[in-house]
């Protein structure tokens, strides 16, 4: 019980200084004097994944989802992860797991998006940020990214559609 107290500790003190590196040693602490949970392993994962340590946020999503695989946030934050040190196969992979659990995150499919867009996947990318729209329809990033690939396959008035749609949600958010 300690390691979640040590966890709730962390998004109390910790979020607004972003001082990640103080809370991943606390979690590092709380490892040696008793077993954790998937929950703990995970934020121990995005401290070290804030930190820009992405194999050491890998090896942290790995053990979490040892104790629990039906993770879908855990599952897209290893994506995230993956895509961050360039291994965008796996980091595919990792989305496309976290979607067999969470079929309804806009962000998942925004994350999957994006990444085929950097493998110049464009229709793949539009196919996908239309998932996340259809979910999310104010999903403002999701749009822009549409638009982007959309403007990579030529297509200026669907350009201009998506990026219309983007900056009326941003300016709606923004309200």
């Amino acid at each position: 019980m300690m390691i979640e107290m040590t966890i709730l500790k962390r998004e109390i003190e910790y979020p607004d200084q972003k001082n990640y590196r103080k809370a991943a040693k606390e979690h590092k602490k709380s490892i040696q004097t008793e077993p954790i949970g998937y929950l703990a392993w995970y934020n121990i994962g995005i401290d070290h994944y804030e930190l820009g340590e992405f194999n050491k946020a890998i090896m942290c999503y790995q053990k979490s989802l040892e104790l629990h695989s039906a993770s879908a946030d855990v599952w897209n934050s290893m994506g995230l992860a993956y895509g961050s040190l360039g291994e965008h196969n796996k980091e595919i992979e990792c989305y496309k797991k976290a979607l067999e659990f969470n079929s309804e995150d806009a962000e998942i499919w925004y994350n999957l998006g994006v990444t085929n867009y950097k493998l110049g996947e464009y229709n793949k990318t539009i196919e996908y940020q239309k998932k996340a729209v259809k979910i999310e329809p104010e999903y403002a990033f999701a749009w822009l990214s549409m638009a982007a690939a959309y403007g990579r396959l030529g297509d200026r008035i669907k350009v201009d559609d998506c990026q219309e749609k983007a900056a009326e949600f941003l300016r709606l958010n923004a309200i």
